[in-house]
C-alpha cells in the first residue's frame, strides 16, 4: 500500500491520506506549516499540494517547494496559479478583471487565504527539477493553474 500526504489540504480531505493543514480544522491529521513539515526524508509515496505554493512569499517559495520535495519519495503533484498562465489566459479573453485578481490575491476569507506570490510556471519546474525530481506532466486549466506531477530521479534527501 502506497503512503500519501495531501499538503495544506484545508477541507479536502482525502481517504487513506496524511491530511495536513496548517489550521487546526475537523478531521484534520496534523496540523503543520509547509516549510517546516513534521515527517522524515522520503516519508510518502505521494504527495498532494494543491492550492498553496501562492500562500508562500518570494522568500518562503524555495522552502516550501523544497521540504515537500524531500518528503515524497516517488510522486508529487502540484497545483497552483501560474503567472504566464494567468497573462495569457487574460490578453485572450478567458479571464476577467475578477478571475484575474482571485488568482492573483486569493479569495481573502480568512487570514491564511491571501496570496502572496504567483510564480511562472518555469521557475516552479526548475526548482522542482534542481530538487531531484523530472516532470513527468505539466498541463494548465482554464482559470490559470498549472497542475504538475514531478517523479523522483534520484536518492536525494
Amino acid at each position: 500500500m502506497q503512503s500519501i500526504a495531501n499538503i495544506g489540504c484545508g477541507k479536502l480531505l482525502m481517504d487513506g491520506a496524511i491530511n495536513l493543514d496548517i489550521r487546526k480544522l475537523e478531521n484534520i491529521d496534523v496540523v503543520g506549516d509547509i516549510r517546516y513539515l513534521p515527517f522524515i526524508c522520503m516519508s510518502f509515496d505521494i504527495v498532494y499540494c494543491s492550492d498553496v505554493l501562492e500562500h508562500l512569499s518570494i522568500a518562503e517559495f524555495p522552502a516550501g517547494l523544497s521540504e515537500l520535495c524531500r518528503i515524497t519519495r516517488k510522486d508529487l503533484f502540484i497545483k497552483t496559479p501560474s503567472m504566464d498562465v494567468l497573462i495569457k489566459l487574460y490578453n485572450e479573453g478567458k479571464i476577467d478583471n475578477s478571475g484575474l485578481t482571485l488568482s492573483m490575491y486569493g479569495a481573502q476569507t480568512y487570514v491564511e487565504n491571501y496570496h502572496k506570490c504567483i510564480q511562472f510556471t518555469d521557475y516552479i519546474t526548475n526548482a522542482i527539477i534542481c530538487n531531484g525530481f523530472y516532470i513527468n506532466e505539466l498541463s494548465s486549466d482554464c482559470i490559470g493553474n498549472i497542475n504538475v506531477h514531478a517523479r523522483r530521479n534520484e536518492e536525494r534527501c
